[in-house]
């Protein structure tokens, strides 16, 4: 798979450069490509990874900083967690990667339409 970092940092990144691992071997020798950090979308943020792959629909991954310990409450909407002595409230990150979808969505549907003009 080909890889392309828009930012620095991948190599300190454990978590993605860990998720990138994974799916790495799982696409093995297909025609795909691994954006990390890419701008692809950005209303709700940048996602860590975004996958494309020929023979795969798109895969987004953000990558959260709190280990399972760390997480204090789950809600449909909010997340408790707690990192040493602050606790916080972070928004579901299904809800995150929800939007990031959309968004990479209907960026494809927008160059679908602009590539058929």
């Amino acid at each position: 798979m080909d890889f392309l970092a828009s930012l620095p940092g991948f190599n300190s990144d454990l978590a993605s450069r860990t998720a990138f691992g994974w799916f790495d071997s799982l696409i093995g020798p297909r025609e795909a490509i691994c954006y990390y950090k890419y701008p692809i979308v950005g209303v709700s943020g940048k996602p860590d990874l975004v996958i494309l792959a020929r023979e795969f629909e798109p895969v987004v991954i953000k990558v959260f900083a709190f280990t399972a310990q760390q997480i204090e409450e789950v809600g449909d909407e909010r997340w408790h967690v707690c990192q040493g002595d602050t606790h916080s409230q972070i928004d579901s990150p299904e809800l995150v990667l929800d939007d990031l979808a959309t968004e990479l969505g209907t960026r494809f549907e927008k160059v679908s339409l602009f590539g058929e003009d």
